[in-house]
């Protein structure tokens, strides 16, 4: 019985290089321009669904909108905002920012689920104020800002490079006439992905999540799927492959070149 096991350890350390400029702001209810909300990336807004409460956006490493969601902590949904932002993984990068009245039903639990993103100053937060955050899950914030109703806009402003993320890749590969299997784990828990004949290739993010996957069957005629697949990887982004069943018959030229550019010798 023989299975390949690589281990890779502190890949993502040097993964994204490249800083996203990041902006929230918020304006109290009272302010000259009226209570607002909005998050910011490279000066592109992003097209969120805001309303009244704390609004959270989680991003990506290449600074997409991986998923947002509004709490409407006036009323109910604190405890909601609790589990949400407990949830996430560390090193998660998190926009908050509070729109018309955020404070009201804001409980304790809620309150140290945002410490936890690095909003130490989450509880000077006023009645129709305005907060800012960018944070990062189990860190420090990167910006916070707090204005009471009529002080105007509170923005938080910062550069985020996730440099010093350290993830423990685990791929596993065995021979047909072995385990035949493919595998992949990230900081000790396995991938819920369905692997299949060929090469099975994954791009890994520094929140330790799979961004993109695919199979290509390099034993038939797969080989220029995978070319085009790993043309796609951003530039420094860590990928990880494994062979299952069999995956050399048909494996072109190019595929080769396009595997051994990430890497492979």
């Amino acid at each position: 019985m023989s299975v390949i096991t690589l281990f890779v350890a502190a890949l993502l350390l040097v993964a994204y290089s490249t800083a996203r400029k990041v902006t929230v702001r918020s304006a109290g209810f009272d302010s000259p321009t009226g209570g607002l909300v909005e998050f910011v990336v490279d000066g592109v807004q992003l097209h969120v669904p805001s309303s009244r409460g704390m609004n959270v956006a989680v991003l990506q490493s290449d600074g997409t909108l991986r998923e947002f969601r509004a709490f409407d902590t006036h009323e109910n949904d604190a405890d909601a905002l609790y589990h949400f932002l407990h949830g996430l993984r560390p090193d998660t990068l998190v926009l908050i920012g509070a729109f018309d009245e955020a404070q009201g039903a804001l409980t304790v639990e809620a309150r140290e689920a945002i410490v936890e993103c690095g909003g130490v100053n989450i509880d000077s937060l006023q009645y129709r104020g305005a907060y800012a955050l960018i944070g990062v899950k189990g860190s420090d914030a990167l910006a916070e800002k707090v204005l009471s109703s009529s002080d105007g806009v509170a923005e938080a402003v910062a550069d985020y490079s996730p440099h010093g993320i350290e993830r423990n890749i685990t791929v596993r590969s065995s021979g047909f006439d072995s385990e035949n299997l493919a595998e992949f784990y990230i900081d000790g828990a396995p991938v819920p992905i369905s692997t299949g004949r060929g090469m099975n290739a994954a791009v890994i993010s520094p929140e330790g999540l799979i961004s993109a996957f695919g199979t290509f069957d390099t034993h038939a005629a797969g080989s220029e799927g995978l070319v085009a697949f790993v043309e796609n990887i951003p530039e420094g982004a860590p990928v990880v492959m494994a062979a299952l069943d069999e995956a050399k018959s048909n494996m072109s030229t190019a595929a080769k070149l396009a595997i051994a550019a990430c890497g492979a010798t």
